[in-house]
């Protein structure tokens, strides 16, 4: 099956049928890849706050060398 890895040993195959018509092309195609994962989620709302706190950090050193 592709994307397999084979470590070792010796085999014979029967190929039936490649590209879309494989099971890994139906799978394919059921896939939805437009939602996003829960992670992809998390991430972006961890890189919204370092971005948030990046800019308040910047804005407070403008501040502190402005006043000085």
């Amino acid at each position: 099956m592709s994307s397999t890895l084979v470590v070792s040993g010796v085999g014979k195959a029967v190929v039936c049928c490649v590209g879309v018509a494989s099971r890994r092309g139906i799978v394919d195609e059921k896939l939805d890849t437009t939602s996003k994962t829960p992670l992809q989620t998390k991430l972006e709302n961890l890189g919204a706050t370092f971005t948030m706190w990046g800019i308040v950090g910047a804005g407070a050193i403008l501040a502190a060398c402005i006043v000085n």
